[in-house]
């Protein structure tokens, strides 16, 4: 039973190609929504869209800390141009909300992180699947605020992203795709204020993209 399963899904994933490649010819748009790149390194984003996390601290001692709720939600819409067979143009943006709680206690963490930036994307034509290249770039701002019992606190940072990377379209109908990309994405962060040095993090990333591409 389970590999007629397969075989049906494998079937009807290839009786509709014919019909998606048909969808990045010019003057068609592409509308998509990826998840955040899984990082290799420091500063790892979650790569889940939307998430509720708890964690907390233990040692063989017995000592446990408070456990620390958080809510977090991100979304990296993107809209497309074909403007030559194949090759669409378009802009993308990251959108993300954290809110973290401790139980028994007022303390409350919040951040924001708002960009948008151009993207640029080549399919590159086969007659079962969609390969793809892409570039991306884009700016924007991420703050953050905390409070707790004794006071309160925040800070403003600039946020710039590059990045680029290869995919594959899996076909799900004649009009979408189910997308996986390996790429790299670079990330400077600088607070806004009192940054006479113009100190900065810099993020290297390298890992998995997965998401979902409408063709109209």
């Amino acid at each position: 039973m389970r590999n007629r399963i397969i075989i049906l899904v494998i079937t009807f994933i290839f009786s509709n190609t014919g019909f998606l490649s048909a969808q990045t010819t010019k003057g068609n748009f592409l509308l998509a929504e990826m998840t955040k790149i899984d990082v290799v390194g420091y500063g790892a984003q979650s790569s889940m869209n939307l998430g509720w996390t708890t964690y907390t601290s233990k040692n063989d001692s017995g000592d446990e800390s408070d456990p620390i709720k958080a809510f977090s939600i991100n979304l990296i819409p993107r809209v497309g141009y074909f403007v030559v067979n194949n090759l669409a143009l378009g802009l993308n943006f990251d959108i993300d909300y954290a809110r973290s709680t401790r139980r028994d206690s007022d303390y409350i963490y919040k951040s924001t992180l708002f960009t948008a930036g151009p993207f640029i994307r080549y399919y590159f034509p086969t007659p079962k699947i969609l390969p793809f290249a892409e570039i991306n770039y884009s700016i924007g701002s991420s703050g953050y605020k905390w409070t707790d019992e004794i006071g309160e606190g925040g800070g403003k940072n600039q946020v710039q992203q590059f990045g680029f990377g290869m995919g594959i379209g899996f076909p799900l109908g004649e009009k979408v795709t189910f997308d996986t990309l390996v790429g790299y994405q670079l990330y400077t962060v600088k607070a806004k204020d009192d940054n006479e040095d113009n100190a900065r993090d810099i993020i290297s990333t390298l890992g998995l993209k997965l998401g979902l591409t409408v063709f109209l």
